[in-house]
């Protein structure tokens, strides 16, 4: 199995306005404050679609939405 850290970077951080260093300062923001659990969420999601009418492309649409929480 491929490693996390590695995988997140490749498939999330890399072309994006993240950075480890942003992964970083909210690992030690979060054990700053004495917390018990948590956890960092990671999300990248892409989507397109097009309107088709009579096999004429009428629209199109692509979405990028990303960040870490």
């Amino acid at each position: 199995m491929e490693d996390v850290a590695a995988l997140a970077q490749q498939q999330i951080l890399a072309g994006s306005d993240i950075g480890t260093s942003d992964l970083e300062g909210a690992l030690v923001d979060m054990m700053g404050h004495n917390v018990d659990y948590a956890e960092v969420y990671l999300q990248n999601l892409r989507s397109e679609s097009w309107g088709l009418e009579d096999g004429i492309v009428k629209d199109g649409s692509f979405s990028v939405d990303a960040g870490i929480g």
